[in-house]
């Protein structure tokens, strides 16, 4: 098989953007000033464009 198996929990399930930003920071709207909480979570991208884009939202 070609495929890795992933955990189920952490296979995201929504596929827009904003669906994302809230699945890797649930506490954004809380959180947004403790920095430590920020540097443990991450959104990787391929291109500026996607980057781009996040940043946007």
């Amino acid at each position: 098989s070609n495929y890795i198996p992933l955990p189920s929990d952490i296979i995201l399930k929504s596929d827009c953007s904003q669906g994302l930003i809230s699945f890797v920071y649930p506490k954004l709207q809380i959180q947004f000033q403790d920095t430590a909480y920020l540097t443990e979570r991450v959104i990787l991208a391929l291109r500026n464009k996607e980057v781009n884009a996040l940043n946007a939202e």
